[in-house]
């Protein structure tokens, strides 16, 4: 009996994958693959800008570093012995007639110095417990952890973190404060921790850290490159030897394209906290006096003052998100090195 010949030579049954499946498996293959460094350089360069606007609004609300870990451990310090030095001054000095006044201020300065200490307290605290779970934590469909998926994950987290800070002071109706609240500022200082790890576990040498730009300052002015960097790469080419071998020639080049991408870490830092800075008086600009206004900046709430730089925030930290998922893949040959 002769063969029909609609029908197919293999058996039907699994012979075309249903697109839903396919499209799934696209997905998942790309939140498993592993980012090449070298191609990262945007979302790297957006989370320094990031650094710097989140700590402008954390030290102009309540004189508190969320990012700055080494000036947040520097103010817990400070703060718990100005705490301690009152504590002993009261107990040691009797209380006199006609002391009244400077008893309320010593009491005044000695909360004050409390509600600092729990402050820094709390933005270490919680600046710890990002980068911990930062550390352990692993993207829905992904089997490793240093993959597309988790950065993905862990931008669009710290961009959820944001928008918690924003709906809490909106809806508090003033009862919350980033100048006196703890909480917020620790949802603030838990993205920055899991930030940091993003930078720390990707393993770009130009950013190693989009956190702390102190060791990064120090490799910058102690390359062999600086100052050198900052003319065109023609232009510092050595002069004891017109001709070069190739390895070295691509050495200079890359140490020159590290230390630029190092500079620019800096500026962005900077520029993120001048554009926190200028969002903050152009809102302060347009209050009345009284509720935070330029007059009396210190009379009402300030989170009229931190919204909009909370928003700006929160855009780019999902901006950068995006950058990450589209951000170009290694090689299947260097994953391969690695493992």
């Amino acid at each position: 009996m002769p063969r029909d010949e609609r029908t197919p030579l293999l058996g039907g049954n699994g012979s075309h994958e249903p697109p839903s499946s396919r499209s799934k498996r696209t997905l998942t293959s790309r939140l498993d693959e592993h980012l090449d460094p070298s191609s990262c350089a945007l979302p790297l360069a957006l989370q320094c800008f990031v650094s710097g606007l989140v700590d402008c609004i954390s030290f102009t609300s309540s004189k508190t570093w969320v990012a700055f870990m080494t000036g947040g451990l520097t103010q817990l310090a400070i703060s718990g012995m100005a705490w301690f030095r009152f504590v002993v001054r009261d107990w040691l000095t009797e209380p006199s007639p006609g002391s009244w006044e400077q008893d309320q201020k010593s009491a005044k300065h000695r909360d004050e110095a409390s509600n600092r200490i729990v402050l820094s307290v709390t933005t270490v605290v919680f600046f710890s417990l990002g980068g911990y779970l930062a550390s352990h934590i692993k993207a829905p469909f992904t089997v490793q952890s240093s993959t597309r998926g988790r950065y993905v994950l862990l931008s669009f987290l710290q961009s959820l973190a944001t928008t918690i800070v924003i709906l809490l002071l909106v809806f508090s109706n003033t009862r919350l404060s980033l100048e006196k609240d703890p909480i917020l500022l620790g949802l603030l200082s838990l993205a920055m921790g899991s930030q940091a790890i993003q930078a720390l576990s990707l393993g770009s040498k130009a950013y190693s850290t989009t956190v702390v730009f102190t060791s990064t300052l120090a490799q910058l002015v102690g390359a062999a490159v600086f100052p050198a960097f900052l003319f065109p790469v023609s232009l510092t080419s050595p002069h004891h030897s017109r001709i070069a071998s190739s390895e070295d020639e691509k050495a200079r080049r890359t140490s020159i394209s590290q230390s630029r991408h190092q500079c620019l870490s800096i500026v962005l830092l900077m520029a993120g906290a001048a554009v926190g800075s200028i969002l903050i008086e152009l809102q302060s600009a347009t209050l009345p006096t009284g509720e935070g206004g330029s007059d009396n900046t210190e009379g009402g709430s300030s989170n009229s003052l931190q919204f909009w730089p909370l928003v700006v925030l929160a855009l780019v930290q999902a901006i950068t998100g995006l950058c990450w998922w589209f951000a170009a893949a290694q090689k299947r040959e260097e994953e391969e090195e690695e493992d």
